[in-house]
């Protein structure tokens, strides 16, 4: 009896070995949730998820790598939003509306076509605020939940 106890508690002392596992499974299981999740209108975005790395014992990050040309994280803007954006020096600003349009934006691809307004583009005053999704708060604590319950289950499988 006394001598199993000791031999479970030494087991849970050393809780980053104990749940390493266990953590790298929600970091994974996060990972396919956060890529199923993202908005699907931003498919480079979902695309760009990287597989969980681990930081130290028991710690994974998941991380995307998709920024904006200022380097903001994409998924933060999707996930929190933003406010009204405004040119800086121009009169209006550019929004591409198809992939043509969107290409003017790279400057090392040669325009063979002209781009035609309203079809490619369109040009604005300012574009409007987005509220955001809040997809990365929602599977954080979906991860949570998760993880909890897996150490749960395995401090009753090393105990019982």
């Amino acid at each position: 009896g006394a001598d199993k106890l000791l031999k479970d508690l030494k087991k849970i002392a050393n809780p980053e070995k104990t749940f390493d596992t266990t953590i790298k499974k929600a970091a994974f299981d996060s990972l396919s949730r956060l890529i199923e999740t993202t908005p699907k209108s931003t498919s480079r975005v979902a695309r760009a998820w990287e597989e969980p790395k681990k930081k130290a014992s028991a710690e994974y990050v998941v991380s995307n790598k998709s920024k904006t040309k200022t380097g903001i994280p994409i998924v933060t803007i999707l996930d929190e939003g933003r406010g009204v954006v405004l040119p800086k020096r121009a009169k209006r600003l550019f929004i591409p509306l198809t992939t043509k349009g969107r290409e003017r934006l790279d400057i090392k691809v040669a325009r063979v076509k002209p781009l035609v307004y309203g079809v490619d583009y369109i040009l604005a005053k300012k574009a409007r605020a987005y509220s955001g999704t809040k997809f990365l708060t929602k599977e954080l604590k979906k991860a949570a939940n998760a993880m909890t319950r897996d150490i749960i289950k395995k401090i009753r499988r090393i105990i019982g």
